[in-house]
């Protein structure tokens, strides 16, 4: 992160999140967080995230979910029964 980046904030870990490609001063911004920040930025992100991704994760009415739905018990049953034989 830039020299503008450098305070622990939501703001910052969002766009530090955001990014496509991190430096190499990016990822020592993190691990500094990681070693001095209080976690609660980053656990209410992860939340808002979860919350915001989880209504489309538990759609039956779309068709993929059923059908990996279908493909996960089709290979745990092959898998149950390869167990037992």
């Amino acid at each position: 992160m830039s020299s503008t980046m450098c305070a622990y904030s939501m703001e910052n870990l969002k766009a530090f999140l955001r990014k496509q490609a991190c430096t190499v001063e990016d990822y020592k911004w993190l691990q500094h967080y990681f070693n001095h920040a209080d976690d609660r930025e980053l656990k209410l992100l992860m939340h808002d995230e979860y919350m915001q991704q989880s209504p489309a994760l538990y759609n039956e009415e779309l068709p993929f979910s059923t059908e990996i739905l279908e493909k996960i018990h089709s290979k745990l049953n092959k898998t149950t029964f390869k167990g037992n034989i």
